[in-house]
C-alpha cells in the first residue's frame, strides 16, 4: 500500500489589508455597528494566502450579541476576521462561548466513534495563524475533523484556537471533535505560558477557572470506523498498560485534572519507543527491544513507552489496525513507526500540525485524511504571525533586565574601586555592610541573567534562522536538544507538590537494556 503525502503550496501569509482605512476606538460600538464595520472591512483577498502588510489592529472587544445570532448560531466568518486582525472577545462574550461548548463537551463518551472520511489533526500549540492553514487546505472536502488536543501553550495564540475550535464544534458538533491533549491541563498551563497569555489578554481569573474546568470536558480518545484497511484509533499520546480493552475507555473518570500516573495520564503522556539504528545493537539488545511492551518514559519524567510487543497486543484484542497520535513535532510533519517491520502499514503514526514550532524548530507540519479506502498526509509549511516578546512583555520591561544586569555590574565595580581607595579607614560594621551589599548585587546579578537567558536563546535561535539563506539539516535536531526539558511533566506545581511516577511499570526484560534514543522527546 502506498501512502500518499500531498505537499501544500502556501503562500507566504502576513496580515489582512483593508479595503479603507479604519480609525478603531476602544469605545463599546452601539448594536449593529460592530457587526457593519467588520463587514465593511473584510479582508480584500481572504484566502489567497498572499496578503500585504498594512491592517489595523482590532481593539475593540466583540460583544456576547454580536457573536450569536438570535437563533444561537455563531457569525464563524465573523471570529475568524477579528482574531486575524488581533481582536479579543469580552469576558462575557468568552465565558457564553466556554459555557455552551462544555454542555456538548460533558455529553460526549470518553472514546468517540466516529466514520471515515475524516482529517486528523495533531498539536497546535497556539499557532492560530497555521490553523486557518488546515481549513484554507481542506475547505473544499465533505469531511469530518478530529483534533488530538494541545491547542494551547508553547504558541502566542492559544485563546484564539481554544475559541475558535469551540465554535466550530459548536456550529458542527457531529462533524467536528475535539480530544484532549497533555496541555489540556492546570499544571502544564501554569508551568507554561497559556495562564500568563490569558492573563494578558482577558485580565479575568473566573474566565481562566473556566477554560480549566472546560479542559476536563474534552473526550480522550476516538475511534474511527468505515477504511476499508481497518479501524484506526485516535488519542494524544498513546496506549497504556492498564487498558487492555477499549470497552475500558469509557470506564475512566476523565472530568479531573489528569493524575500523576495511571491510565488517563498515559493516554496522554505516553511515547512509542523510538526506532535505533540495527547495527547500533547487538542481536540480545535488539530482540529485547522487538520484545518490548513497556518501559517507564524516563525522557518525560511520567508516563510509559510502549514498544512493539505491548502495542501490536493491543492492536490485535481491539481488532485495530493502526493507532494514530500526536504529542511529539516532527521534522516532516509525521512519522511512521514501523518498529523496523516489513509491512505496509505502520502500526503506530504521529502527526504534529504546528509548523516551524515554537518559532525556531523550522519543521513542516501535517494533517492526516483517513478515507474510505486508503490514507494520506496533507503537509503544509508555516505562516507569518503578528510578534509578541516572551511572556507578552513590552519592550521596556523585557529589556529591563539587560539594563539591570549593565546597572549592577557597573555599581559592583564602582564599590570595590572606591573601597580599595579608603581601605584604612573602613570599620568592622561598614566591611559587614559591605559584604552583605555585594551579596545582595551578586543574587540580582544572578537572577536577571538567569530569567533573561531562556528567553535570549530562543530570540538568537530565531535571529540565526533569518541570518541562514538555508536551514542546516541538524537544525531541526539542535532546537529538539536545546527545548528537550519543555517536553518533560513539570516536577512541581503552584501548590508545592512534587509529583513523579513510580517505577513500577511491566517489562520484558531490565530497563537498562531501554535506553532512550537519541531525537526522542
Amino acid at each position: 500500500m502506498n501512502i500518499e503525502v500531498h505537499k501544500q503550496k502556501v503562500k507566504k501569509f502576513e496580515r489582512p489589508k483593508l479595503q479603507k482605512y479604519e480609525s478603531v476606538a476602544s469605545c463599546t460600538p452601539a448594536d449593529g455597528e460592530f457587526l457593519k464595520t467588520h463587514q465593511e472591512y473584510t479582508p480584500i483577498n481572504l484566502g489567497k494566502r498572499t496578503i500585504d502588510t498594512h491592517y489595523n489592529v482590532e481593539t475593540r472587544l466583540l460583544q456576547k450579541n454580536v457573536l450569536f445570532n438570535q437563533d444561537g448560531s455563531i457569525n464563524l466568518t465573523l471570529l475568524k476576521n477579528h482574531f486575524q486582525r488581533e481582536g479579543k472577545l469580552t469576558v462575557e462574550c468568552a465565558t457564553e462561548l466556554i459555557s455552551r461548548a462544555k454542555t456538548v463537551l460533558s455529553n460526549e463518551p470518553n472514546l468517540l466513534v466516529l466514520q471515515a472520511p475524516i482529517y486528523v489533526c495533531g498539536d497546535i500549540h497556539g499557532q492560530f495563524y497555521d490553523l486557518l492553514t488546515i481549513f484554507d487546505i481542506t475547505k473544499n472536502e465533505d469531511c469530518s475533523y478530529v483534533f488530538m488536543g494541545d491547542y494551547v501553550d508553547r504558541g502566542d495564540f492559544g485563546c484564539e484556537v481554544l475559541f475558535y475550535l469551540l465554535a466550530q464544534k459548536l456550529m458542527n458538533p457531529k462533524k467536528f471533535f475535539l480530544l484532549r491533549g497533555n496541555h489540556e491541563s492546570r499544571m502544564m498551563t501554569e508551568n507554561m505560558t497559556f495562564n500568563i497569555e490569558c492573563e494578558y489578554k482577558y485580565s479575568s481569573v473566573e474566565l481562566l477557572d473556566q477554560i480549566h474546568t472546560l479542559f476536563d470536558c474534552f473526550p480522550l480518545a476516538a475511534l474511527i470506523e468505515g477504511n476499508g484497511l481497518g479501524r484506526f484509533l485516535c488519542t494524544h499520546g498513546g496506549i497504556s498498560p492498564q487498558l487492555q480493552k477499549l470497552s475500558q475507555y469509557n470506564e475512566i473518570n476523565r472530568f479531573q485534572e489528569p493524575p500523576t500516573s495511571g491510565a488517563m495520564c498515559d493516554l496522554l503522556w505516553s511515547d512509542p519507543l523510538d526506532q535505533p539504528h540495527p547495527e547500533s545493537m547487538d542481536k540480545r539488545r535488539l530482540e529485547a527491544w522487538l520484545n518490548t511492551d513497556f518501559v517507564d518514559n524516563t525522557l518525560r519524567q511520567t508516563s510509559v513507552m510502549y514498544g512493539l510487543r505491548g502495542l501490536l497486543n493491543f492492536l490485535n484484542k481491539n481488532d485495530l489496525i493502526c493507532l494514530v497520535r500526536a504529542h511529539q513535532v516532527m521534522e516532516d510533519g509525521f512519522k511512521l513507526h514501523y518498529f523496523m517491520q516489513n509491512i505496509d502499514l505502520p502500526p503506530c503514526i504521529t502527526v504534529f500540525s504546528a509548523p516551524n514550532y515554537c518559532d525556531a524548530y523550522q519543521n513542516k507540519a501535517s494533517v492526516l485524511k483517513i478515507n474510505t479506502e486508503n490514507i494520506c498526509f496533507e503537509q503544509f509549511e508555516y505562516v507569518d504571525h503578528p510578534f509578541n516578546f516572551p511572556d507578552f512583555l513590552d519592550c521596556f520591561n523585557y529589556s529591563l533586565p539587560t539594563l539591570m544586569e549593565s546597572i549592577v555590574t557597573v555599581l559592583s565595580e564602582l564599590v570595590v574601586e572606591v573601597k580599595e581607595e579608603e581601605e584604612t579607614d573602613i570599620k568592622p560594621e561598614e566591611k559587614q555592610a559591605d559584604a552583605e551589599l555585594k551579596a545582595k548585587i551578586d543574587l540580582l546579578k544572578e537572577k536577571t541573567e538567569k530569567e533573561y537567558k531562556e528567553k535570549k536563546q530562543i530570540l538568537d535561535l530565531k535571529k540565526e534562522i533569518k541570518a541562514m539563506k538555508t536551514v542546516n539539516k541538524d537544525w531541526f535536531d539542535k532546537v529538539l536538544r536545546i527545548d528537550k526539558k519543555n517536553e518533560m511533566r513539570p516536577r512541581s506545581v503552584s501548590l508545592g507538590k512534587v509529583t513523579s511516577r513510580p517505577r513500577n511499570v511491566r517489562t520484558v526484560s531490565d530497563s537498562h537494556l531501554f535506553m532512550p534514543f537519541e531525537g526522542q522527546i
